[in-house]
């Protein structure tokens, strides 16, 4: 596998970093590349793709909860209790 770091130019540590971009901003084309080449050979970094995006999908979904049971809050007790809301699941 080190040869195909060599030819695409990212190894598992750089994944991850372009996987948490990919599921929070969106990658560039040539980013886009890089992954999906590491992807293809690398187990490990497909799990942590599928787990970053199932962690981003549950904590959108908890955050529109809070909101919607909290709209009149202000913004410093919104923060109180999403911290609250990761205090209790630790």
């Amino acid at each position: 596998m080190s040869w195909l770091i060599k030819i695409i130019g990212i190894n598992c540590r750089n994944v991850t970093a372009l996987s948490d971009k990919k599921v929070h901003v969106g990658l560039n084309p040539i980013e886009q590349t890089k992954l999906t080449f590491h992807l293809m050979v690398c187990d490990g970094c497909r799990n942590y793709l599928k787990q970053a995006r199932i962690l981003d999908k549950i904590l959108k979904e908890k955050l529109s909860k809070i909101k919607a049971s909290d709209n009149n809050s202000s913004n410093e007790d919104l923060k109180l209790r999403i911290m609250q809301q990761i205090n209790k699941k630790s």
